[in-house]
């Protein structure tokens, strides 16, 4: 279960986090806001509608294997990610997602902040 967590952790961008344990709103929401969290920690309707970081990469995809724009070679998308708490005896933690990740396959982790 710890390494589903980690694993979990990582892909949506918490390198590193170290905390104690409990179930306080103020201890989910500081692992929430260690996220590269595109929706500034508001619950969102739908995740297609909020903003994301656009992800330029200039090789490792094909026509047929880019998640959205080729052009010329270049692959586009847009990583978008949503990480907020709620409750208060029952503390929830809530990912949402659009399963893009905030890299290039196959190519060193660079990426530039473009707000859409």
């Amino acid at each position: 279960m710890m390494m589903f967590i980690t694993t979990v952790l990582f892909l949506f961008g918490l390198h590193s986090v170290q905390c104690t344990a409990s179930n306080s709103l103020a201890n989910c929401n500081m692992v929430a806001a260690k996220s590269n969290s595109t929706c500034n920690e508001v619950v969102v309707t739908s995740i297609t509608a909020t903003t994301g970081i656009a992800v330029i990469c200039t090789f490792g995809f094909t026509a047929s294997t880019c998640p959205d724009n080729y052009f010329y070679g270049t692959c586009m998308f847009v990583h978008k990610l949503c990480v907020t708490c709620s409750g208060s005896s029952t503390v929830r933690i809530r990912v949402q997602t659009n399963g893009l990740p905030l890299f290039c396959l196959n190519t060193p982790v660079t990426f530039e902040r473009i707000e859409h």
